[in-house]
């Protein structure tokens, strides 16, 4: 009976460290369990992670290729898979904007900005958004944020004095704009942005000189030499225009900018060169474009009547009366063409003809005036003054002509034999 007491207990110490191996056994098991799932987990988000990093890059190829709907879509899936990534809903938010989608693109920035208060492309895009809204003083507050955010990078700066121009706020946007000339010394943007202002606060000279040290600085930016010409020949510094003109065409493809080449065509015109001016004019409306562009024949008219070329003013005055019945331009080019034949009385009937078809023209009565005067009808003449002032009271040209007829300012009720 002992040796079975001896061999139970035997028994019962093996049992017990086997038990016991056992449990510490399986208590590191389950340690070891736990530690390999948290690890598991980390791995499956790197993955994850990673994934959405690879749609996020062909999200922005596609948006840059110009596929907005694969753009939207890819970018939609790597949201899927990371939501917290505040470059993803900026990448929506540019998307949904190029494709006017505004109030979508809105709840894009807000979340970006949730995520990434500092972020400076969430600031910006958002100005961007507003500006398209048209809430300019809340496009400001982000534009001015970016730029506090990225001092270094000067269109943040030109984005919010934009903002500030269309408020009205001119003084405060020059501020600011100076205030980062020396940082942004070889920055064109800034002095193109100071070239407008001054052109909207009536300073040419200034505007020139902001717009030519622009030029300076991006001697290749067409947007900006034509800045620079727009103001030269506001500021009658036509000499000037035209060799910034000559640059300018030169830059454009052939045929692709009809408007600069009439532009050069009045240049021409201002420096007395009509025969250059004349040559521009003719080939501009010698095509299906030019037949119905009525400024271009004002024009090519005005350079006849100075190279006294009587055929080709006859040829302006029968296109315009043809394309603008309305307007009184080829009505007093025909009767001027009439005068200078020496048919004054045809002169007359055409001017008639003008009022009945214009009648607020105030052209047409001071041409009356000066061809009735011509031929002695004195009372005729004095009646087309008083309504080629009624029609035009702040004219100098209509005020000098009725001081010469002796003619007080009326009414034009009076003026026209009105009750």
């Amino acid at each position: 009976m002992r040796q079975n007491l001896r061999s139970f207990g035997a028994y019962s110490i093996s049992a017990a460290m086997l038990l016991l191996g056992t449990s510490g056994i399986t208590g590191c098991a389950g340690k070891q369990g736990s530690y390999t799932g948290a690890f598991k987990e980390q791995a499956e988000l790197r993955v994850l992670g990673f994934k959405a990093g690879t749609e996020f890059d062909l999200a922005r190829q596609q948006y840059l290729s110009g596929d907005l709907d694969k753009a939207i879509r890819t970018i939609d899936k790597s949201l899927s898979m990371k939501e917290d990534v505040a470059r993803s809903h900026i990448l929506r938010a540019r998307i949904l904007i190029e494709m006017d989608r505004l109030e979508n693109a809105t709840t894009a920035l807000n979340r970006a900005l949730e995520l990434d208060p500092q972020s400076v492309d969430a600031h910006y895009f958002s100005g961007i958004l507003y500006e398209r809204f048209s809430q300019f003083d809340r496009a400001y507050t982000f534009y001015r944020s970016a730029a506090e955010l990225d001092p270094t990078n000067s269109q943040y700066i030109i984005a919010a004095s934009e903002m500030l121009v269309q408020v009205g706020r001119l003084q405060e946007a020059e501020d600011l704009m100076r205030a980062h000339l020396t940082r942004f010394e070889h920055n064109a943007g800034l002095r193109q942005t100071l070239g407008h202002i001054a052109m909207m606060n009536g300073d040419l000279n200034e505007a020139v000189q902001m717009f030519s040290d622009a030029a300076l600085l991006a001697p290749g930016d067409p947007a900006v030499l034509e800045d620079l010409v727009r103001a030269q020949i506001s500021a009658g510094e036509f000499a000037e225009a035209e060799y910034s003109l000559r640059r300018l065409v030169m830059m454009q493809k052939k045929g692709e900018r009809r408007d600069l080449r009439h532009m050069l065509a009045r240049c021409l015109i201002e420096l007395d060169r009509p025969v250059e001016a004349r040559d521009l004019l003719l080939d501009l409306t010698g095509d299906a474009r030019g037949a119905n562009d009525a400024r271009l024949w004002i024009d090519l008219a005005n350079v006849s009547m100075m190279l006294e070329d009587s055929a080709r003013l006859r040829q302006c005055a029968a296109r315009l009366i043809s394309i603008t019945p309305h307007q009184p331009e080829g009505y007093v080019l025909r009767a001027m063409w009439l005068h200078m034949q020496g048919q004054t009385e045809s002169a007359l009937e055409a001017l008639a003809q003008g009022a009945r078809r214009c009648p607020k023209a105030g052209s047409i009565p001071v041409l009356q005036a000066v061809y009735y005067e011509s031929l002695g009808q004195h009372q005729k003449a004095r009646e087309a003054t008083a309504r080629a002032i009624a029609l035009m009271p702040d004219d100098p040209g209509a005020q000098r002509l009725a001081q010469v007829m002796g003619v007080r300012p009326v009414g034009i009720a009076d003026a026209f034999g009105q009750d």
